[in-house]
């Protein structure tokens, strides 16, 4: 009985000391959260761009807006490191591809 007395305090110990070390982890500041997000959507952006112009090369034409790129694509629309979907325009076989920041001043 005190061996399983022994291991339930040791393993409550182990318990404790983990989640207090993960409680005092440090955390991403706003900053860092906000510049990671913003590479990951320029990166984003230009990948998507990159395909474009691969269909451009392929078949001599820019979808002229976002289902028919979905559908040449085979895929959905990526989206940004907000999570919000991509805008996707093309006319006069130029093409746009705009999202929305949740930032005021970015």
């Amino acid at each position: 009985m005190k061996q399983r007395t022994t291991i339930k305090v040791v393993l409550t110990a182990i318990l404790l000391l983990v989640s207090l070390a993960v409680w005092l982890m440090p955390r991403p500041s706003s900053n860092e959260i906000f510049n990671r997000r913003t590479r990951q959507t320029k990166v984003t952006i230009q990948l998507l761009a990159s395909e474009v112009e691969g269909l451009r090369s392929r078949t001599g034409i820019v979808p002229t807006n976002e289902a028919e790129l979905i559908r040449l694509l085979g895929k959905p629309l990526p989206r940004s490191g907000w999570h919000t979907p991509l805008k996707y325009s093309g006319t006069n076989g130029y093409f746009r591809i705009e999202t929305v920041s949740p930032y005021p001043q970015w």
